[in-house]
């Protein structure tokens, strides 16, 4: 099971995260913070799809592992978490409201459809 945190920036996602983890056993947060202080990338709609795809990829080894990662980042599409959430065996999306954009950020809010297959999740 991955959990998704997604959100505008400075919305509380690290925040949420790290509460979560304080509380699930054998979880791991990744967040979008540490990845590009350690690994670079930039804020381009390129740039934010390779860090939002390279920490799906992080969270899907973990998982496969027995690891419940927490993964918090902007994740500003719904194509793009699609994207990602299709290399998880599980998943559930949490979107944290509030928040700011930098200024030529854009930033798709979840819908139903989104939560309505998490919801379901082949049960």
């Amino acid at each position: 099971m991955v959990i998704w945190v997604t959100g505008k920036g400075y919305a509380g996602k690290t925040t949420t995260g790290e509460k979560l983890a304080s509380i699930i056993p054998n979880s791991l947060l990744i967040d979008a913070y540490d990845y590009r202080r350690y690994f670079g990338g930039d804020f381009t709609d390129d740039g934010r799809r390779k860090n939002v795809l390279r920490m799906a990829k992080v969270a899907a080894i973990h998982e496969k592992q027995g690891k419940v990662p927490i993964v918090c980042c902007v994740s500003p599409t719904k194509a793009l978490r699609e994207e990602a959430r299709r290399m998880f065996k599980e998943s559930v999306l949490i979107c944290v409201p509030g928040g700011k954009l930098w200024e030529g950020t854009e930033y798709e809010e979840p819908d139903r459809s989104e939560i309505k297959d998490i919801a379901d999740n082949g049960e």
